[in-house]
């Protein structure tokens, strides 16, 4: 497990090295790491014997954000900066801020710092939407809403008691 862990944290740092060493724009640098992320999450995932719930949840998750994109085509919400439709929610928002959740709520405490750059990479790649006129504020706010929801609303109850643990154990240690 700990081999893992350390190959999770090099592959993440070198992966990152990677999307701004070849992505000139940022719009490229967004597109890869709306990938970047959720494999780092699933990676994660892996080690914590939980790929199959990470997994459902996010492809559940995706399915959503595109079926709200296709029953609002029309719909004032669902235009982008520049003239298109589909836009609502984001989906590389939805992609990164599901595995920056799922890093966060599970993997931070085993990795130092691995949070932060989730977090960080999923609000550039959050950013780059904006940037390149492909989404609005809203969108992309509404693209993070989403992954939230499917993160942490609909994760399997061994999580929720793995995390009960661990809340239970600070709990103590605090009291002492």
């Amino acid at each position: 497990m700990k081999i893992i862990r350390n190959y999770f944290l090099i592959s993440i740092i070198i992966g990152a090295v990677v999307v701004f060493a070849v992505a000139p724009k940022t719009e490229r640098m967004g597109d890869r790491l709306q990938f970047a992320v959720p494999i780092a999450g699933l990676i994660c995932a892996f080690d914590l014997k939980e790929a199959g719930s990470y997994f459902t949840r996010f492809a559940a998750g995706l399915s959503t954000v595109h079926l709200f994109k296709n029953a609002l085509p029309d719909s004032g919400i669902n235009l982008r900066p520049d003239g298109h439709n589909y836009g609502f929610p984001s989906g590389h928002t939805f992609s990164a801020s599901f595995g920056a959740s799922y890093i966060v709520r599970q993997c931070a405490s085993k990795i130092p710092y691995i949070g932060t750059i989730a977090v960080l990479a999923a609000g550039f790649t959050a950013s780059s939407r904006v940037d390149a006129e492909k989404h609005n504020p809203w969108q992309v706010l509404f693209g993070a809403i989403f992954a939230l929801i499917f993160d942490r609303a609909f994760q399997s109850s061994a999580s929720r008691a793995r995390r009960k643990a661990v809340f239970t154990r600070v709990k103590s240690w605090v009291a002492r």
